[in-house]
């Protein structure tokens, strides 16, 4: 199949290389994990193209060699991919789409409509470390100037490491002899946000040489970055069963069978702004070592630090705290007989309340490292050996550093209070102060003496991620005689075979002050009786501007320290009297406020895999095939500890907090094999149309937290008795049986149209919420806890116990459909569209979709390139989808209502334009049309979650010696 192959320039027309050193990054590393496809090393024509166009021919071309079924992306230029977050990159893929960190940036891929967790991300294809508390990788913490091409397997063969049901994702680094010779590039650019309302850089250098004749090759890649983010959200909206608002009368209390307890009540929402520093900083080195034609040595590093520090301003409605006060209700929703208007409340009005005020820290900063060695020998003419090592670490210090502080105004505020919802928008509230004689709006509310102590949170985790892995994988060129299928006459190719070992092991490990949040409930003092200052008037112009809806800003904001410091002033103050106890609160009274380790929520998961495979590989007259089998073991070790419950205890705020015995290490384990096999096929008819088919049977492993021995009580505090255990350390993976069919139009060398079907059929699904203990309600082997009763008295009461379980299943077909085409005139148009059609099945019932997919999924990318400009618009669109099965709207039994996301458009502009001979000036836009991210929890006027980010510019300076 030859044919004239197009090469990209890194240097803007200084060098030229040929597609097969591209189409070669592919595969170079990949037999030591199975990830990359075969490519062709014939000696073929070069046509000199530049930057974007040079980039996507070259995917192309990548595609229509591969043995399976593949998109991909591949850098413009020595350390320049497309976007500058490789998941915004990948997002242009069918099949593709991404969820968002803060400032709008991608953070996890999603492929085949299958969350993050059910992929795995791979470097040079070894497994990456994550700072996440799953497997799911955060892309946000790789800056892409240290990638060269990154690929999607979306079919698999023997040789592709197992561990996903939703595909692959191989990111390769390039090394210096993939462009012989000495590089020098840097860049820098500044940039500006219209939300975050300032500046931000990056500055990138990348040095590559290649010397001693040759044999010898070093490639370094450097970068610094600070950008500024905010983020606008609307939180935690969040309805409730009613549990303490006898809204008729009737009783004075909720019982089961009364009116009030059908009804779904406001609980808390909150409106603020969240501003992020977010500081990278990246370092990669690759040595390279070619001492005859045998051998091919590489040895590589990398490591990045994201260093994102967030401080979040926000005004929290605590409506349901006043629940008592409220009047004027209305109500919509599901009509019963016992509440003819509909089960929940859509407004109300209540006198003489006011929003507690939070301010909250988020403490990210993760170091990720990769160390690798790798050896190619090609031990004859017919056959190869690869033996790869690597670690990866990923790191997280945060245990105890993420704060959570909330104050309210002191003393009488006389006002009225309206909450209405509004459809397609977010809440409406109004305070009016208007009986007040000096306060008119909140922003009045701005000094130390309006404000006190509330709630004082300290949480936080700390993440270490550690995977270890060796492989040794081999292929032989068989090139067997000529024998009959009947049909057509075939031989036996090559056979590819190995061994992978792999080594993980996650440690979570919390830090929290969940004993003593509410040290000084109540605001019992104000903050100008400490004489500290704590309070800071904030402005926050644009607030929450982009969708429709009527509340008031965020006036102030509380500075941490000094927070701790009022808190330690209030001690032995003879001024400030604890209400409790009628004393000054004693010195040392502050130090319970102090993050200690909890023990329930950390654990310890240690994974240990090896595999092994062999592949055939079959040629015929225009045809190829592989038929493959992998074989995999699984050993996972949970670990952690428990504290057993030895009696719940009232607060004094009213709530309860268990006490424990001391804590006990505890650990379980469980093991598993899966036998894989893989076929794929396909077809060049003549005039470059190419069919394709493939099939297999995949895994997921589950997610290390659900693997966990972790266990959350926080339902204790609020009188549900439930222990609910995060992780289930026996739970087996989710596997599924796949399929595909695909046929790809290659009408010229830069052209291609696609189609591919897909279905999966997926067992196993993990379902979190699960009864551990069989029975009925009054079964005996239910645990029982001594409560204790508001005169001091202790009944034993039975507790609900929750586990995740492998019961649910889905199917997933859909259709992916391409087009790439370049004009002569330097104009080209790259169009994708995915459509997904989804089952979900649980405890034996459709019910539905499957949470989490969006249906449909369409991008369009309209470029124009000649001579010294490049330019590109580019618009994205996902549907809206269901999110979840589960709405805080539906009555007991019923799934009337789904939690839903709502459709996001991403559009963005580039150009660059090489104004010298060795570099280029390049201005970028991105988030053009303002999209937010907004979440319904049932109807299109219960927003669960929004937030919007605003535009960005950039501007830069490329130059290459």
């Amino acid at each position: 199949m030859k044919r004239n192959e197009v090469s990209g320039s890194w240097g803007r027309g200084i060098s030229r290389f040929s597609v097969p050193a591209i189409v070669a990054s592919v595969s170079l590393l990949a037999p030591a994990a199975g990830l990359a496809q075969d490519a062709s090393d014939e000696s073929l024509e070069e046509i000199l193209v530049l930057g974007k166009r040079a980039s996507l021919i070259n995917s192309l071309n990548a595609k229509r060699e591969a043995k399976s079924i593949l998109d991909g992306i591949t850098a413009e230029e020595l350390g320049l991919f497309p976007d500058a977050n490789v998941a915004d990159s990948l997002s242009h893929i069918p099949g593709i789409t991404i969820d968002r960190t803060r400032g709008g940036e991608g953070q996890g891929v999603h492929i085949r409509g299958l969350g993050a967790e059910y992929s795995i991300v791979t470097m040079n294809g070894r497994l990456m470390a994550t700072d996440t508390e799953g497997r799911e990788f955060a892309f946000d913490v790789l800056p892409s100037e240290v990638i060269s091409s990154a690929w999607v397997h979306k079919s698999v063969t023997a040789r592709t490491l197992e561990g996903s049901i939703g595909g692959a994702i191989d990111l390769v680094t390039a090394k210096p002899f993939d462009v012989p010779g000495m590089r020098l590039t840097g860049s820098v650019e500044g940039g500006y946000s219209t939300k975050a309302d300032d500046n931000s850089y990056k500055v990138t250098g990348v040095f590559s040489n290649t010397f001693a004749d040759d044999k010898v090759g070093v490639l370094v890649t450097v970068l610094h970055s600070n950008t500024p983010v905010r983020n606008d959200e609307m939180t935690d909206l969040n309805y409730t069963e009613n549990w303490s608002w006898d809204h008729d009368g009737d009783l004075g209390w909720v019982a089961w069978q009364d009116a009030s307890n059908q009804l779904r009540l406001p609980n808390t929402f909150a409106y603020g702004a969240f501003i992020e520093d977010r500081q990278r900083d990246a370092a990669s080195v690759t040595l390279q070592f070619r001492p005859n034609d045998k051998w091919d040595i590489t040895v590589d590093g990398l490591y990045t630090r994201l260093d994102a520090p967030t401080v979040g301003y926000t005004a929290s409605w605590y409506t349901i705290g006043a629940s008592d006060r409220w009047q004027n209700v209305t109500y919509a929703g599901t009509t019963t007989d016992l509440n003819p208007q509909g089960i929940f409340v859509t407004g109300y009005e209540i006198p003489d309340f006011v929003p507690e005020l939070v301010t909250e820290t988020e403490f990210r900063v993760v170091d990720t490292q990769q160390f690798g060695f790798n050896a190619e020998f090609h031990a004859s003419d017919r056959l190869t050996v690869v033996g790869d090592a690597y670690l990866s670490k990923a790191t997280r210090d945060a245990g105890g550093k993420d704060l959570f502080i909330a104050s309210h105004s002191v003393g009488a505020v006389p006002n009225l209070t309206t909450f209405s919802l509004n459809a397609d928008g977010l809440p409406n509230v109004s305070i009016d102060f208007s009986n007040h004689p000096t306060v008119s709006s909140m922003a009045d509310l701005v000094t130390d003496a309006d404000f006190g102590p509330h709630f004082s949170q300290s949480t936080g985790v700390d993440i270490d991620d550690q995977v270890v892995g060796v492989s040794l994988s081999g292929s032989l060129n068989v090139d067997s005689d000529e024998f009959s299928l009947g049909f057509t006459d075939a031989r036996l190719a090559s056979l590819d075979f190995g061994i992978v070992y792999s080594d993980r092991t996650k440690d979570r490990t919390q830090f929290d002050n969940e004993h003593a949040r509410s040290l000084f409930g109540g605001a019992p003092f104000t903050f100008a009786d400490t004489g500290v200052s704590v309070v800071r008037p904030l402005s926050l112009d644009g607030l929450l501007s982009e969708v429709s809806g009527n509340f008031p800003g965020v006036y102030v904001g509380f500075d941490p320290e000094a927070y701790q410091a009022a808190l330690r002033a209030a001690e032995n103050n003879p001024n400030i009297i604890n209400p409790a106890t009628g004393e000054p609160y004693p010195v040392g009274y502050s130090d319970q406020d102090t993050p200690l380790f909890d023990g329930n929520s950390s654990f310890a998961v240690e994974e240990e895999t090896r595999s092994a495979y062999v592949q055939a590989n079959f040629e015929g007259e225009n045809w190829w095939a592989n038929l493959g089998l992998r074989y995999s073991k699984t050993d996972t070790v949970s670990k952690g500890w428990r504290e057993p419950i030895l009696q719940i205890n009232l607060t004094s705020w009213g709530g309860y907090y268990a006490e424990q015995g001391p804590l006990t290490a505890i650990s379980e384990g469980n093991s598993y094999s899966n036998l894989l096999p893989s076929f794929n096929f396909g077809y060049e008819f003549d005039g470059g149309l190419i069919l394709r088919l493939s099939a297999a049977e995949v895994m997921s492993r589950a997610s290390m937290n659900q693997l966990s021995t972790a266990v959350d009580n926080q339902y204790l505090t609020w009188g549900e008795w439930t222990t609910l255990y995060v992780g289930n350390p026996t739970l087996e993976p989710v596997e599924a049986k796949q399929a595909d069919i695909a046929l790809e139009w290659y009408y010229s060398d830069d052209s291609a149209v696609t189609a591919a079907v897909f279905h999966k059929d997926i067992e196993g699904f993990i379902a979190d919420w699960q009864e551990v203990w069989p029975g009925t309600w009054e079964n005996p082997d239910r645990p029982t806890y001594p409560v204790e009763q508001s005169d001091g008295s202790y009944v034993d009461t039975p507790f609900n116990e929750f586990e995740p379980k492998n019961l649910d299943s889905a199917t997933a077909t859909g259709v992916e459909l391409g087009i790439q085409h370049f004009f002569d005139n330097g104009f080209g148009i790259i169009a994708n569209y995915t459509a997904i059609d989804t089952e979900s099945v649980i405890s034996d019932s459709v019910v539905g979709v499957l949470p989490g997919v969006a249906d449909e999924a369409y991008s369009v990318s309209l470029m124009y390139e000649r001579e010294k400009l490049s330019a590109q618009v580019y618009v994205n669109r996902t549907e809206g989808y269901m999110s979840s099965h589960w709405s805080p709207l539906n009555l007991a039994g019923e799934d009337t209502f789904k939690s839903t996301v709502k459709g996001l458009t991403d559009a963005s502009f580039s150009a660059s334009y090489a104004a010298f001979e060795s570099g280029y000036v390049f201005f970028e836009a991105t988030n053009l049309l303002d999209a937010a991210w907004h979440s319904l929890a049932g109807r299109s006027d219960l927003p669960a979650y929004y937030a919007e980010w605003g535009r960005r510019y950039n501007v830069g300076l490329r130059v290459n010696f």
